[in-house]
């Protein structure tokens, strides 16, 4: 296996790489099944997906992130990657084109994807195998995948680690007053947001492209509230981890309404309040 594909560049099987399609034309390397009328397969260009492929390289390298190259290749209906279990344009998919080299023309094998043989030691699983010419045409030049590569691993503005700050009190209980989904936690700058984000072709009137609240606004508008249903609940400022087990305890659930800058708090005991959040 690793000689045919260091030396011959043989297609050693399975699908073809987002950017190719199969081209069986070429003789058989087993006698056997050339006989028989069999051909070898190799990589060609796909007329509408290699184009695709060297545009998020491009954005890529323009500085473009992820979730804004999600969003450009599902607006324009681009062809996403057919894989089982595919759910469109995924920062999985975009990552699993990023990551193959087979892009830059050359062949390659990995030993994880073959059947291990008891016969071979652990360590010949451990390798790269590439082959020592061009196998099929290049879509992206070999400096241009080395730069990506490098710009994934070292990214010129790092997000800061999420242990580095505070921890959310209302993850998973705050949600959007306009589709009514739960709202993420989406930090910036060490505070705690919440945002929303509108899908492409979302039916809800009034959704911007994101919604977000600062966790800060809602805590200030709905400690003292809690206070009241309990004299023991903390400041949310002071103590954030018994304020944390004062809304577990209550089940708090929030609505936030970005048009008229309101939230709508229910606990699970059935008490609801509506609060009109202040500027920080």
């Amino acid at each position: 296996m690793i000689d045919a594909v260091r030396q011959d560049g043989r297609f050693i099987g399975g699908a073809a790489p987002y950017g190719y399609r199969l081209v069986h034309d070429r003789q058989h390397h087993n006698p056997g099944k050339a006989i028989r009328g069999q051909r070898r397969a190799h990589l060609e260009p796909d007329r509408d997906q290699a184009p695709i492929l060297q545009e998020i390289f491009h954005r890529i390298l323009a500085g473009d992130g992820h979730t804004t190259l999600i969003n450009h290749l599902t607006q324009r209906a681009a062809p996403p990657p057919i894989r089982r279990g595919s759910a469109g344009w995924t920062v999985k998919a975009i990552s699993a084109i990023l990551d193959n080299p087979r892009c830059t023309g050359y062949e390659f094998w990995h030993p994880y994807s073959a059947r291990r043989h008891p016969c071979l030691p652990p360590e010949a699983y451990q390798i790269l195998v590439r082959s020592d010419r061009p196998a099929h045409p290049a879509l992206v030049a070999i400096q241009d995948f080395l730069t990506v590569a490098t710009m994934r691993d070292h990214p010129v503005r790092p997000r800061p680690s999420r242990t580095s700050l505070a921890e959310p009190i209302l993850l998973h209980r705050i949600s959007c007053a306009i589709c009514g989904r739960t709202m993420s936690v989406s930090s910036k700058d060490g505070r705690v947001r919440y945002r929303c984000r509108a899908t492409p072709g979302d039916p809800a009137a009034g959704h911007r492209s994101s919604v977000y609240v600062a966790e800060s606004r809602v805590l200030a508008a709905t400690a003292p509230w809690l206070r009241q249903q309990s004299e023991t609940c903390p400041s949310w400022a002071e103590d954030r981890l018994a304020l944390h087990a004062m809304i577990d305890a209550v089940n708090l659930r929030i609505t936030y309404d970005h048009g008229t800058d309101s939230i709508h708090a229910t606990t699970g005991i059935g008490r609801q309040m509506a609060f009109r959040l202040t500027r920080d």
